[in-house]
């Protein structure tokens, strides 16, 4: 599910043949069509919206809908594994945080979480922060930090 129609043709290009739905997660129509499209259970993939952690707005702004709308898709297509990512202040964020424990403690997924920092392995100066969420029926997944180029 992507919101942006230029990506939705980009990847429509890259990957011709896997099902894109033109949407946004927050929407439940949206949802459906996926739903229809890819039997759940599937795993989940979802760049959060970063401007409203990096410009410290958090819930005040309407793009952070995409957190809990993301945890709710992973419960609803009862997710064997969720990957979020987004950029480090999303990490500390209250309003994201609560939403991450919803999904540990009442739904019981298994929270691994990480900053990697790409210019440990490609010419880029950004840290992203990652978070894998495992359904309680599986084990926890731990992912190993970036390996490191001597240059």
């Amino acid at each position: 599910m992507e919101w942006h129609e230029p990506y939705v043709h980009l990847h429509r290009a890259s990957h011709p043949g896997v099902p894109v739905v033109h949407g946004d997660i927050c929407d439940p129509s949206c949802l459906k069509e996926v739903a229809q499209r890819i039997p759940p259970p599937f795993t989940m993939m979802c760049g959060i919206s970063c401007q409203p952690y990096s410009t410290q707005t958090g819930s005040n702004d309407e793009r952070s809908n995409a957190v809990p709308s993301t945890v709710r898709a992973c419960h609803l297509f009862q997710c064997p594994v969720m990957i979020l990512e987004g950029v480090t202040q999303a990490r500390t964020n209250q309003y994201v945080r609560s939403h991450l424990q919803v999904l540990a403690q009442k739904l019981g997924y298994h929270i691994h979480e990480m900053t990697l920092r790409l210019e440990g392995a490609w010419r880029a100066r950004r840290f992203r922060w990652w978070v894998v969420a495992t359904h309680p029926s599986l084990c926890p997944v731990k992912v190993p930090d970036w390996p490191k180029h001597p240059t």
